[in-house]
């Protein structure tokens, strides 16, 4: 195993995805879509992710690709049920996992220079932790999804956490899709100019799924970039393909030193994989050992 280089912060999940009527049962989360890019990049990777220990053998997935586990004490994991329909994804999260907290296990890795903040709902990390990332030492990448949006019972509801402002201004590279970034603005009373200014994130990515996205550098230039094109019916599952899209994005501008046009081509071509299921594959992300009807229902 490699010297870890990389850390991603983030829940490990058992999702319950209905997509088009079809039901499954898989793993998934930040730490295990970035979790894998990272390493199949050639990254030692390390991922900080509370899972219960009756689940520990349903993520088989982390040894078998070689990724250093950091798993702490929790009563749950984290569970999402993702419904996708023709109007966009409809969400709920059963089961929370407690935050993770990490920071002594992190300044005895003294190889890690690269934290990446995939938060799934806003108290996923613990404050602690968020602290230490942004403590200067790191390169920082965020991805805001877990603070643009909250728990409502069990379903998920857009909301600006009041931990947003720590997390960006700790971060040197943020993603977020464009409809979280326009609640995230309206938040701030802001445009992307004045928030950066505000702040002091680095280079921002916005994804708008099929339609593809655009990235606005430091300097606040903005580099269009198309999808890979997946033929409609070849298309497996899109649940983790933005996860898949910016870990490839860093792997290549960040650690290869890439151009941000070859890193945007490259991880458009990942994610293209990932939701035909070519890249982490149904068969690898499996967690079913029971009834996934029941789960969804």
């Amino acid at each position: 195993m490699d010297a870890p280089v990389v850390i991603v912060i983030g829940s490990a999940t058992i999702d319950v995805i209905d997509f088009g009527g079809r039901i499954r049962k898989k793993i998934g989360g930040v730490a295990t879509y970035a979790g894998v890019t990272f390493r199949r990049h050639g990254l030692g990777t390390a991922v900080a992710a509370n899972v219960a220990t009756e689940d520990i053998p349903l993520f088989r997935l982390f040894p078998d690709e070689d990724l250093l586990w950091t798993n702490g004490p929790t009563r749950a994991t984290t569970r999402f049920i993702n419904r996708e329909t023709g109007a966009g994804r409809a969400q709920e999260m059963p089961s929370a996992a407690d935050p993770i907290r990490c920071c002594a296990w992190l300044a005895e890795r003294t190889t890690i220079r690269h934290v990446h903040l995939g938060p799934l709902h806003p108290d996923d990390i613990h404050p602690d932790t968020l602290s230490l990332a942004g403590s200067g030492r790191y390169f920082v990448s965020l991805d805001v999804q877990g603070y643009a949006r909250r728990a409502e019972g069990k379903r998920i509801v857009p909301s600006v956490s009041d931990r947003l402002e720590t997390a960006l201004a700790a971060a040197d590279a943020v993603k977020a899709d464009e409809t979280e970034w326009e609640l995230i603005l309206a938040h701030f009373g802001s445009d992307t100019a004045g928030l950066r200014s505000r702040l002091g994130f680095g280079e921002l990515l916005l994804t708008a799924g099929a339609r593809g996205g655009r990235l606005i550098d430091r300097k606040g230039r903005v580099i269009d970039y198309a999808p890979d094109p997946v033929p409609p019916g070849r298309v497996e599952d899109p649940t983790g393909a933005g996860d898949v899209f910016f870990a490839a994005y860093l792997a290549g501008r960040h650690h290869e030193g890439w151009t941000e046009r070859e890193s945007l081509t490259h991880a458009a071509r990942i994610a293209a994989q990932q939701v035909s299921g070519k890249y982490l594959t149904p068969a690898s992300l499996s967690a079913e050992t029971d009834s996934t009807e029941g789960d969804a229902s």
